[in-house]
């Protein structure tokens, strides 16, 4: 899916294939982009340039990707960063991650998880100066929670929300990604017994190389760069709650040491040997379907049935249009405070426009969308165009005739016509478009490339198809 609004990322790499590799498979996925073989190159881009995002090198000629994000985070804190390399060591990690990296990758990378990265680097609410590690990390809220709906759907969910929040139970809660799963996190936090205890969450995907250290925490001398005692989120979370978000993401060999803790309500620091005990309520959220995670092996049964004693499903914002435009007024007014701009009310026909969109963001996008208006409507009503919302991928109709040619023209006129809707309709994925056909990979693959619709550009393209 292409991007809601435009994203500029800067690439610092001095090997140029990988620079231009990891470039093609942003811009087919709609972000602007730019590069540089050097971080002396990357600081005169920087000067002259906004940019969203910087992927990193580590080891470079000159001056190393963990050093230039020391220096440009100093100067320009509102950038986000992960590092893709080949050369990984884990106090590297480490120093990256304090630095203000949102994710540690080693090459080669699936162009899958690349792009996942990316768009989780710059969807990840961050406060300024945040420590990365073994610190709580205490994600900006994106909205504050307001039981707003009418929906029946809304109102299912509402109340699962009341009966488990007065409870200490762990609660499991599953949705799509921008439907508001810490929002409702914080909600929960709030109403219970743990209220008057902190609030810690962590997003599993960007911290993957660094879970262990950073859930648990890690004893002076554990590694090299561990130069003092380091309490992880469990004992920063001590009283209040922790929101393990993303927690599908989870390696394995982490995964047993959590459930350990969820069992024995104790944390052991890397490479400690006391357990220290914890009282955290925990909250897990995940956007992927777990069981079938189970089903593969790659999540473990056990943790699943101590994570999911509760589970609650936040419903998609299209499956409960009838309280889009409740959200959209309670959005307005919360960021024409924020933004400070004046602006008027959103008119029929704007309105109208955001209940017959689907939202493939939900609510965080819906947001976004808010504010763009505001800015757009210098202080008059939000119109419609104001809103500048992604039009849907089109679908192409099937001639009405094909069906009276010869068999073999009706079917080759089938093919193409099916074949081309279909990836309209998964937006140019293949990935998508695989799930949405049903077929075997490589058979659907044949099909694309004898119409002429894929075609090898590039090894990380190649390794997607196969």
């Amino acid at each position: 899916m292409k991007p809601i609004r435009k994203v500029y990322i800067l690439i610092v790499d001095d090997d140029p294939g990988a620079a231009s590799s990891e470039r093609e498979v942003l811009e087919d996925c709609g972000y602007k982009v730019m590069s540089a073989n050097s971080a002396e190159e990357a600081r005169t881009l920087v000067e002259r340039n906004f940019f969203d995002l910087l992927v990193l090198d580590e080891k470079m000629s000159g001056m190393s990707g963990t050093d230039f994000l020391f220096e440009c985070r100093q100067k320009y804190p509102h950038i986000r960063a992960i590092f893709v390399t080949g050369w990984f060591h884990f106090e590297t990690a480490l120093l990256a991650m304090r630095a203000g990296a949102l994710n540690f990758l080693q090459k080669p990378v699936a162009p899958d998880r690349f792009i996942e990265a990316v768009r989780e680097a710059i969807e990840e609410p961050q406060t300024v100066g945040e420590p990365r590690v073994a610190e709580p990390v205490r994600s900006s809220p994106k909205l504050e929670f307001v039981p707003i709906g009418r929906s029946p759907h809304w109102l299912e969910t509402l109340a699962d929300i009341r009966r488990v929040e007065k409870t200490t139970l762990p609660v499991l809660l599953l949705g799509e990604t921008g439907t508001g799963k810490e929002v409702v996190a914080r909600a929960i936090h709030k109403a219970g017994d743990t209220a008057a205890g902190p609030f810690v969450a962590v997003n599993l995907s960007a911290v993957s190389s660094l879970a262990e250290a950073q859930l648990f925490g890690y004893k002076k001398g554990a590694f090299t760069g561990a130069e003092e005692n380091r309490q992880g989120l469990f004992e920063a979370a001590d009283g209040g709650t922790i929101l393990l978000d993303e927690i599908g993401d989870l390696a394995l060999e982490i995964q047993a040491k959590l459930l350990r803790v969820l069992q024995e309500r104790k944390v052991m620091r890397l490479g400690d040997i006391v357990e220290i005990p914890v009282g955290t309520r925990i909250i897990c959220a995940t956007n992927r379907d777990l069981k079938s995670e189970v089903a593969k092996g790659k999540f473990r049964e056990d943790l699943y049935f101590r994570i999911s004693a509760f589970s609650i499903h936040l419903p998609a914002l299209r499956d409960r249009r009838e309280d889009i435009p409740l959200l959209a007024e309670h959005l307005l007014e919360r960021n024409r405070a924020e933004i400070k701009l004046p602006v008027g009310r959103v008119s029929a026909a704007a309105m109208n426009v955001l209940q017959a969109y689907d939202w493939p963001g939900n609510i965080r996008e819906l947001n976004n969308v808010i504010q763009r208006a505001i800015v757009l409507a210098d202080g008059n009503g939000i119109e419609p165009a104001h809103l500048r919302l992604d039009p849907p991928p089109p679908v192409v109709p099937l001639a009405p005739a094909w069906h009276e040619a010869p068999y073999k023209e009706a079917k080759a006129e089938f093919e193409r016509l099916y074949f081309t809707s279909l990836l309209a309709r998964a937006d140019g994925s293949r990935k998508r478009a695989l799930q949405l056909s049903g077929m075997e990979r490589t058979v659907l693959w044949e099909h694309l490339k004898k119409l002429g619709l894929i075609e090898r550009r590039n090894s990380l393209q190649e390794s997607e198809e196969e």
